[in-house]
């Protein structure tokens, strides 16, 4: 409770899938966070028609490269526990690693992400939430 109170949330987002483990947490917050129940794993991954409607976005990404649009919590090994913002500009950095159309072998070499994470296994020994 006292994290939610912290960074100021008052939504929690989650899978049904999880709502089972949510629930001693939902119970002990229900009077200062909202939860709100995502599309279910198979439902993202279905091939039908999505449940919910087109959200407008009409901003660029230079309007919003520096604005959070997701924020995850470290578990606190280092110290406190914090919370870390995504931003789009952090979004977009980590998501050209599947883009071939961004990468240069002649630039970036062989070791480059895109082309490790073609060739088979990779371990990231640097966690996502350490994403600015």
């Amino acid at each position: 409770m006292g994290l939610f109170s912290k960074v100021g949330a008052n939504t929690l987002l989650h899978a049904p899938e999880i709502l089972e483990t949510l629930s001693p947490l939902l119970a002990a917050t229900e009077d200062m966070v909202t939860p709100i129940v995502s599309e279910g794993y198979h439902d993202i991954l279905s091939e039908t028609e999505a449940l919910v409607d087109a959200y407008p976005f009409d901003a660029t990404f230079e309007e919003v490269r520096d604005v959070p649009f997701l924020g995850l919590h470290t578990s606190g090994t280092s110290g406190h526990p914090k919370p870390i913002y995504w931003t789009h500009a952090a979004l977009a950095t980590t998501a050209s690693a599947f883009d071939p159309e961004v990468h240069d072998e002649a630039v970036w070499g062989p070791g480059c992400l895109y082309t490790l994470l073609g060739k088979g296994t990779v371990f990231n020994a640097f966690a996502a939430f350490h994403v600015r």
